[in-house]
């Protein structure tokens, strides 16, 4: 399907093969070129913008182009909207990129690009989204470009940057919704400043080296509804009233650090949690009833800690409040007495290196979707029920 109108070029619904045909870039009126999905390979010309002085939209996403981005791409001075992600393209992060000031939305994830973000991008003060995510970038973090105050969207995930954290990141990024740092290689304290971005969804720093608390400020982002912080080396203790600012998280993955303390029964606040995993840290104390709460609740992952019993009980009895969380379909625990017939949608369990005694109880038959079942070093005796025979038991 081929569109033309009032100098406009515009392919859509279309499976493309090839190479791009080069005589398209002779059309000085084009101000729309989407090849967006298709199947092209090749590379760009480098005189790709030398007649293309209104071209407003350039969308060459999800194909299969590689080589190196032009630098004549600069000429596009017009441009407000650059997709390559999702391409084979190699080489450096051309600083010619700074030349492109209309630009609002820049994607360039998922290619090969390598060598260090240039800080010519911290001229574009126009930026709204800017997904670098999935390359081989190295070095810092770009400090101009946290001068953008139109910034909603930051994905830098996937590379290879390093370095610290800057104090003054978060001071004029007020509109700033969507931030993604993980898979990188950043290390240094998170700055209490984070907690001033009072519109932030996605707050992604998972697989990092980051060390020291975790600010008490981010815990009051009433906006936040995906926090990712696992694979640190994040210590200290998470605030008694955690729950009371977060009542739109939906994922709290906070697993693989060093933290320690209780887990706080405020975290029942956030109501609308889904996925709260905080396996493998030094959290310590009983696991609080009022996770039971939780109504929401889809995967639970806590193993690897050193939570303990209920000083009056010999079991862990949060147990017997999971029966509310009816859409709970992943569960992992130490030291638990099996009661959980009445979580009818839950797939996995694992109890593994518990010391759990005694029979497997056959109450677990009751567990329809149940399908994994991992028991290994415990100090279980006895027959297997026969209906476990339809699980995988490890």
């Amino acid at each position: 399907m081929l569109l033309k109108k009032k100098g406009k070029l515009l392919f859509i619904l279309l499976v493309l093969s090839g190479s791009l045909p080069l005589a398209i870039f002779n059309i000085s009126t084009l101000e729309i070129i989407a090849f967006q999905g298709n199947s092209l390979s090749g590379s760009l010309s480098s005189s790709i913008c030398a007649r293309l002085q209104g071209l407003s939209w350039l969308d060459l996403s999800h194909n299969e182009l590689s080589g190196m981005i032009p630098a004549s791409l600069a000429k596009c001075s017009k441009l407000p909207i650059l997709g390559l992600s999702y391409n084979n393209f190699s080489g450096v992060m051309l600083e010619e990129v700074g030349n492109l000031t209309a630009l609002q939305e820049l994607y360039l994830g998922h290619n090969d690009l390598e060598g260090t973000i240039p800080m010519e991008i911290g001229n574009l003060n126009k930026l709204k989204i800017v997904e670098i995510n999935n390359n081989q970038l190295s070095g810092s973090l770009p400090l101009g470009l946290f001068n953008i105050s139109s910034l909603e969207t930051i994905d830098f995930a996937g590379n290879s940057l390093s370095g610290s954290l800057p104090v003054s990141i978060c001071s004029r990024l007020q509109r700033l919704k969507w931030l993604d740092l993980s898979y990188n290689k950043l290390s240094g304290s998170i700055p209490e400043e984070f907690g001033n971005l009072k519109y932030l969804e996605v707050l992604n720093m998972d697989f990092n080296s980051l060390t020291g608390s975790i600010p008490a400020q981010i815990f009051n982002i009433s906006t936040l509804q995906i926090w990712g912080l696992g694979g640190n080396k994040l210590s200290g203790r998470l605030p008694p009233s955690m729950g009371y600012g977060l009542i739109n998280l939906e994922e709290l993955c906070l697993n693989m650090n060093e933290c320690d303390g209780v887990i706080p029964p405020s975290i029942s606040n956030a109501s609308k949690l889904t996925v709260l995993v905080l396996n493998s840290n030094r959290f310590s104390g009983p696991i609080p009833n009022s996770i039971g709460d939780l109504r929401l609740l889809r995967r639970l992952i806590l193993y690897e800690n050193h939570l303990t019993t209920e000083p009056s009980s010999r079991e862990l009895s949060f147990i017997n409040y999971l029966t509310n969380c009816k859409y709970l379909k992943h569960l992992s625990f130490g030291d638990n007495p099996l009661h959980v017939k009445h979580l009818q949608k839950l797939q996995g369990l694992s109890l593994t290196s518990n010391q759990l005694s005694g029979s497997i109880p056959n109450s677990l038959c009751e567990l329809k979707s149940l399908y994994k079942l991992y028991l290994k070093a415990n100090q279980l005796h006895g027959s297997i029920p026969s209906c476990l025979s339809k699980f995988l038991v490890r």
